[in-house]
């Protein structure tokens, strides 16, 4: 069994709807999907989360690669609430708008924001606060695994799987043996609309990480604007 996990496109990170592609996300499923016809990817199945941005990247890459595929969706497949996260952690960053102005007046906004979510995300992983999050990291986590098994159970050998950074960083988490709580260590450097790709051995179950977060196509276009990570 082949599983491809396509994270989704640029989302619109300044906006008051994070949850919908920018137009260089749109751009970017598009390449998503001339990277997996040049691989010669024929999907028996395609499986997609259910936040606007994994149906959106499904639609706009399909017609490169398997324009008639029926799209199953599952909502085991969608990411955390990042916004819950940092509010919980300071309110200061509830919101858009006050986490920009949050930001703004640090010497290093970038830098600044990602320790906070790194911070945030530690308060949320250790299991201490759970009665803050409307979904736990524990519970977070077994629907993940849920999803990765509702794909390995459906009896196709060729797959595609839209989703975002979170769950496609604990899938590899756990299949490089690292702690799951340490998922931020790889979705800081998920690309938009990298791919990462599973392989079970002939004959097992058994999952193995083939490729993480490969995205030649944008590297070949020569443009830095592809390399995104929102």
């Amino acid at each position: 069994m082949v599983i491809y996990l396509v994270r989704h496109g640029q989302a619109s990170f300044n906006a008051d709807n994070y949850d919908q592609l920018s137009e260089l996300g749109i751009e970017q499923a598009q390449l998503v999907g001339m990277s997996l016809a040049k691989q010669n990817v024929v999907p028996d199945a395609i499986f997609q989360g259910s936040m606007h941005r994994h149906h959106q990247t499904a639609q706009h890459s399909l017609p490169e690669y398997a324009s008639d595929a029926d799209v199953t969706t599952l909502a085991q497949w969608n990411e955390y609430d990042h916004r819950e996260i940092l509010a919980k952690y300071d309110e200061r960053l509830a919101t858009p708008k006050s986490t920009k102005a949050y930001i703004s007046s640090q010497a290093q906004p970038m830098k600044f924001f990602q320790e906070q979510f790194v911070a945030a995300i530690a308060r949320w992983t250790s299991g201490k606060y759970d009665d803050d999050y409307s979904e736990t990291w524990q519970t977070f986590s077994a629907r993940v695994l849920e999803g990765l098994e509702l794909v390995q159970s459906s009896g196709n050998k060729s797959v595609v799987v839209y989703s975002s950074g979170g769950p496609i960083s604990l899938v590899s988490s756990l299949l490089l043996g690292l702690p799951l709580e340490d998922l931020m260590r790889i979705n800081w450097t998920l690309v938009n609309g990298s791919i990462t790709k599973l392989i079970s051995s002939h004959g097992t179950n058994q999952l193995m990480l083939s490729s993480l977060n490969e995205h030649t196509i944008f590297s070949e276009l020569d443009s830095r604007k592809y390399i995104t990570y929102t």
